[in-house]
């Protein structure tokens, strides 16, 4: 399992909690912000999830966790580099967005190929119908 704190809860870090919060093998252990009504506070309290706006709260777990600054901002990532301990890892902001583009890449993939999927699928019972009005034709004769 892996332990994994969000640091930053707009758009980026709602977008990782999001893509984490569905993978089986990853526990959320918190969310931080300064603002409250940020859109990944607002989701994680949904889920029932830790949430707090000083992020060392998250430090303070005492699992081998990952942290992830989804802030963007040199001073927080300094901060948390300082702060952790041997049993934590921080994320920075550029490897976070690095995972949410190949997520979003693979969401894109993923749409397509539904679009194409469905397109083939009514290909197939245009195909099917024109079948079997050929067959019946054919039956008259």
């Amino acid at each position: 399992m892996l332990y994994v704190g969000i640091v930053g809860a707009g758009k980026g870090g709602t977008a990782l909690f999001k893509i984490l919060s569905g993978i089986p093998d990853v526990e959320i252990i918190g969310v931080a912000d300064l603002d409250d009504k940020a859109p990944g506070m607002i989701l994680a309290r949904e889920a029932n999830i830790f949430t707090t706006r000083d992020f060392t709260e998250l430090l303070q777990d005492p699992r081998k966790k990952i942290i992830i600054d989804a802030t963007g901002l040199e001073n927080v990532n300094n901060r948390l580099r300082e702060l952790a301990d041997n049993q934590t890892n921080i994320v920075d902001s550029s490897a976070a967005l690095l995972m949410m583009l190949m997520v979003e890449s693979r969401e894109k993939l993923i749409r397509k190929l539904e679009e194409q999927s469905g397109q083939m699928a009514e290909l197939a019972r245009e195909l099917s119908d024109t079948m079997m009005e050929i067959s019946a034709t054919s039956e008259k004769m």
